[in-house]
């Protein structure tokens, strides 16, 4: 028993399910790097720009919070009719329209008030429909049992390295007239990212793990590139 948890054993696993390992870190980080904490830093301001006055950091948190739940609600309660690859794009190409509005909002010396907001609340339901709920849903059923745990595990500690890399590039320049930078990089990052999750996820729904892994060999990208 001891050495199914032994390193070895890990990198093992890891190595046999390299096209799952590739997808869990390739979520993860796409996730962080979507701009969506950004968006929530930046808020508050944009919400007074855009005419809310004292009451917009109040606004932002439960206008941005409602949203969110209430598209995770949806999501949860479709999710078996929909699908997760379906809801998986629909939710990245959402915020990837919203990040070149916001892109667009931020260039120039005045910011456009109204495509920041319509942006950034974008941004919120896109991530709270694909990212947010199936991230981790996407990784446990790819996995089989005997390995899922670690695999959570490998997608949460790559999870807090990306975060912390836009926690720090955040942080390192707290300007709201200089976001165009940003927002044109998250921008570039999430259509690549679409594009690649479109060529490389199939959809898991009602699937066990081999399927899903049978079902990736057949998928043009994993093909071409690695048999």
């Amino acid at each position: 028993i001891d050495s199914l948890y032994a390193p070895g054993s890990f990198c093992r696993d890891m190595k046999d399910h390299y096209r799952q390992t590739i997808l869990t870190i390739f979520l993860s980080c796409a996730q962080q790097f979507c701009g969506h904490s950004n968006v929530l830093n930046f808020a508050p301001e944009l919400f007074s720009r855009a005419g809310f006055g004292s009451k917009s950091l109040l606004t932002s948190t439960l206008l941005l919070g409602g949203i969110k739940f209430i598209i995770t609600v949806i999501v949860i309660w479709k999710i078996e009719v929909v699908g997760r690859r379906f809801l998986l794009l629909t939710g990245m190409s959402i915020i990837t329209v919203s990040l070149l509005l916001l892109t667009v909002a931020f260039h120039g010396d005045n910011v456009n008030t109204t495509l920041a907001f319509v942006g950034s609340v974008g941004v919120v339901m896109g991530y709270a429909g694909s990212f947010g709920p199936l991230t981790w849903l996407l990784t446990s059923e790819m996995f089989a049992t005997s390995i899922r745990g670690r695999s959570l595990g490998l997608s949460t500690v790559t999870t807090y390295i990306c975060a912390s890399m836009v926690a720090y590039l955040i942080l390192s320049d707290h300007n709201l007239t200089d976001q165009v930078v940003p927002f044109s990089v998250y921008f570039l990052i999430t259509l690549l990212s679409t594009v690649f999750a479109a060529l490389s996820i199939p959809e898991t729904r009602g699937k066990c793990p081999d399927e899903i892994e049978w079902e990736m060999e057949t998928m043009w990208i994993w093909r071409k590139r690695y048999n």
